[in-house]
């Protein structure tokens, strides 16, 4: 036995070593200045560790503060170093990521975890240097980017990561596209790039590491891809998990256009010629095949033209004229299969690469079609609408068909069973009320194969929050005007409380402009407004942050997410209970599932839904033991509906006043303690 390591009867149990690492005089501590235990991040911290021996799974809702990130961390970092297995992590949010990164990742270290971790990127991340130097050879379209394209050559040369938001100088959009590595085209070992190819280079990182974390969106991508790297990870943590459910959706989902279709048929025709050698002699059965399905498509997206002024709208029966776009597609599939046979192409030919991505997205094209024409027989597990594309390569509008999976169950299903053994859903608001059905529906999971935690936040929010409401407010639905009237006036005097530092919080744009048009005088008092438009919501947070007595009116993207501890944000209006848009049409084709069900669709998702985002922006005041402020709600319908006692129930307990008299007398004092504490 060498000096350094510690005999069997010496080393704690996992359960034991969880207990000493959060204790007041434990690892943490000595590392961590200002550190204290808290009872619900050490109670989360052994739910994991607990489930990781058992190989279960837990859905977990850790308040604020409750310090979510390390108390999944440290067991997962336990788990991975007794057992060998992998784990892997998956945010909503850059801003989470780069936290455990920058700092999770190192008290880890200092901790004595020697874990090796990696963060996972999608392929479209990352340069590809085989695309760079065709583009090169081809010359670029526009004359000023030669100077950015010299720049861009030299970094590849110096870059390890090859990664976009690493370069140290911007480079549009249009030119990002033509050098980044393309799933469909950029080959793997039949690159001449390939010993030196970042993305290749990140894959084997990932699947070296025993620590993975990606973003929810990849994940969804490696899903539906079937990425084997899922599989090699044993524990799976889904952070920032409120969300999973809609970002899975948009992954699983697929576009049927007339684009899509011309890049398919890209591959292997372009600009009224193969470009593949093998086929000059089978020119004109190609050529005949591109142009009959080029007829067929035109007439079938010419036949699905939308209303005058409508978004989109649903499809309710089978597109038999789908079968004559799919026919003529399969057929040059079988061509080109047969072709490339012919001609004894190999994976090591480089026109295989193009071969391949054709075969690949004409199938799946293929299958969209079918589902289309067969659409009686898969109604019930998909939705399908036609909406209005704009898109670079085709000039003006074009209609287009999405379809989408209704449920995840099948999904989840493989998620729970098939690829991990424990995995983790975690966020601060999952619940409704204290009861998680309206969640687990979401995602299509049954409740008895889940168990579920609460962790409350260990703030004070009634010495830490006047949450204002009123009863008086005009019902958006009656006089939407008066409303707007109501929301101005009642934010105006909620700011001048405040002396600005506020969120104004708004369901639609249109309402942020209204309120907005009735506050901006306040610009001439020395407040910055700042409306949300034309910037990322990054840009607009930095400039909040730098300003002087600030007003943010901002829309979805400020609801969640975003941390501003401290007495730079004092103030967060929520204009209107949050309710999905009526008109979505996966809302539409769940509230016709739940009906069927015989459920009430308003309660069981609609109501869900809204007190989950509520939730969230509620959220966005109390970062902190220090922090103080005033959240207010301005929906009326909390005292004229039923579900408005539900929505309350839900929320936080705080110092819940309905008089504005009353806020204006009470925040001095809220303040005052605020200092009080912090000096203490």
């Amino acid at each position: 036995m060498s000096e350094n390591e510690v005999p069997d009867e010496e080393k704690l149990q996992p359960e034991d070593e969880i207990k000493k690492i959060f204790s007041n005089t434990g690892p943490l501590a000595k590392i961590l200045p200002g550190f204290e235990p808290r009872p619900g991040q050490i109670d989360m911290a052994e739910a994991i560790q607990k489930a990781t021996a058992e190989q279960r799974h837990l859905l977990l809702e850790a308040g604020t503060g409750v310090g979510k990130t390390l108390a999944y961390l440290i067991p997962l970092a336990v788990a991975i170093r007794d057992s060998g297995k992998k784990a892997g992590i998956s945010t909503e949010t850059k801003t989470l990521q780069n936290q455990i990164l920058e700092k999770e990742i190192k008290i880890l270290k200092k901790l004595g975890f020697s874990i090796q971790y990696s963060v996972a990127y999608g392929q479209g991340n990352f340069l590809c240097k085989r695309r760079l130097a065709e583009y090169v050879k081809r010359g670029t379209l526009y004359p000023d980017d030669s100077d950015l394209l010299d720049n861009i050559i030299r970094w590849s040369r110096s870059t390890d990561s090859g990664l976009r938001h690493r370069i140290p100088f911007s480079v549009p959009n249009r030119l990002w596209k033509e050098i980044q590595r393309d799933p469909d085209t950029s080959p793997n070992q039949n690159c001449p790039y390939y010993e030196s190819c970042f993305y290749q280079a990140a894959r084997i990182s990932w699947y070296q590491s025993d620590l993975i974390i990606m973003n929810h969106s990849l994940y969804s991508s490696f899903l539906r891809n079937q990425n084997s790297l899922l599989q090699s990870l044993d524990f799976f943590v889904f952070d920032e998990a409120h969300n999973l459910d809609k970002i899975m959706t948009d992954h699983l989902s697929s576009t049927v256009s007339m684009e899509g279709l011309t890049q398919i048929i890209s591959y292997v025709w372009d600009n009224g010629k193969g470009r593949l050698s093998g086929t000059r002699n089978r020119e004109a059965e190609i050529r005949k095949l591109v142009e009959k399905i080029y007829a067929e498509a035109t007439r079938f997206f010419g036949s699905l033209q939308l209303r005058e002024n409508a978004r989109f709208e649903r499809l309710f029966k089978p597109l038999a004229d789908a079968e004559l776009v799919r026919r003529p597609l399969e057929q040059l599939r079988q061509l080109v299969i047969a072709i490339a046979k012919e001609q004894g192409l190999s994976d090591s030919d480089q026109e295989m690469v193009l071969i391949e991505a054709f075969i690949k997205n004409s199938e799946s094209m293929e299958t969209m079609l079918r589902i289309l024409e067969a659409w009686d027989e898969n109604s019930k597990k998909f939705v399908s609408w036609k909406f209005a594309l704009k898109t670079d390569q085709l000039p003006g509008l074009h209609t287009a068909i999405q379809i989408a999976p209704l449920e995840l169950s099948d999904f989840m299903n493989q998620i729970l069973s098939r690829l991990h053994k424990a995995v983790f859903f975690v966020s601060a608001t999952l619940s409704v009320n204290g009861d998680f059905f309206h969640y687990l529906n979401r995602l299509g999971i049954h409740k008895d194969k889940m168990d579920a935690r609460v962790f409350p936040s260990p703030f004070d929010y009634k010495k830490q929050v006047i949450f204002y409401t009123s009863s008086h407010i005009t019902d958006p639905r009656s006089d939407n005007d008066k409303f707007i009237e109501n929301i101005g006036f009642i934010s105006e005097r909620l700011v001048r409380i405040t002396g600005g530092y506020a969120f104004l919080l708004f369901t639609s744009y249109k309402s942020l402009q209204e309120t907005y048009e009735r506050m901006k005088h306040l610009g001439d008092e020395g407040f910055t407004l700042l409306v949300q438009e034309g910037q990322s919501a990054a840009q607009v947070l930095q400039t909040f942050l730098e300003s002087d007595r600030p007003i943010l009116f901002g829309t979805n993207s400020f609801w969640q997410g975003v941390d501003i501890a401290g007495d730079r944000l004092r103030l967060v209006v929520l204009t209107k209970i949050p309710f999905d848009t009526p008109d979505d049409p996966i809302q539409e084709a769940k509230y016709e599932i739940y009906q069927k069900r015989g459920l009430n669709p308003f309660m069981h998702l609609s109501l869900g839904n809204a007190v989950i985002r509520l939730k969230q922006g509620f959220g966005r005041l109390i970062r902190t033991v220090n922090d103080r402020g005033i959240i207010a709600l301005l929906d009326s319908r909390l005292y004229h509906q039923a579900y408005g006692k539900i929505i309350l129930q839900s929320l936080p307990e705080c110092t819940h006043l309905q008089k504005l008299q009353q806020v204006e007398q009470f925040y001095p004092n809220l303040m005052a303690n605020q200092v009080s504490e912090e000096k203490n």
